[in-house]
């Protein structure tokens, strides 16, 4: 426990974090739109290390500070988003995308990040690229984006691939398979 109250990270929550979805999809986000919305470089590793690290001193994970930064910065054009206020424009920004959806919850109002559950950090995290997306400058940042730059290399091996014969003319089907290569 933190002297306000909330959980931290432990190591032992490593092999939680890597069966959580939302990680891969804040990795790859920040991998394919890098250059166009001026994130960070990392791997998927360091971003795991960033969280399980998180709130073990005063200042936070470097790597999660300014990712934030970066992002809120993005979905609130016009503001000055820096390490020192980006935790109240991230309230703002939750505050907001929930009065627009009142289905959505809000997942930041009240806190310092730093101290919120491992999972809610996360989940945040994700929010927040699902708000980048929202933003008006998103049409223009991509649409000279290259679609090589959108290729990533494959993730793994599809081992065999199903094709569907028609066994009759009722609409039966049946499933052949033979080996392929790479995805």
């Amino acid at each position: 426990m933190t002297s306000q109250g909330e959980a931290r990270a432990t190591p032992n929550e490593l092999p939680d974090i890597q069966s959580w979805w939302e990680l891969p999809s804040i990795a790859h986000f920040c991998s394919l739109f890098r250059a166009a919305f001026d994130l960070l470089d990392f791997d998927i590793e360091e971003l795991e290390e960033a969280l399980l690290t998180d709130g073990l001193d005063d200042t936070g994970s470097p790597l999660l500070v300014e990712l934030t930064v970066r992002l809120v910065q993005g979905c609130l054009p016009g503001k000055t988003v820096n390490a020192t206020n980006y935790q109240s424009y991230l309230r703002k920004l939750f505050k907001h995308k929930c009065q627009e959806d009142p289905t959505r919850e809000n997942l930041f109002k009240e806190g310092d990040l730093r101290y919120l559950p491992l999972r809610r950090k996360v989940e945040i995290l994700h929010a927040v690229c699902d708000f980048r997306l929202e933003a008006e400058d998103v049409l223009d940042l991509l649409k000279n984006l290259e679609s090589d730059s959108l290729r990533v290399e494959p993730l793994g091996m599809r081992i065999v691939k199903r094709r569907l014969k028609n066994q009759s003319r009722c609409g039966r089907f049946s499933v052949s398979q033979r080996r392929t290569g790479i995805i």
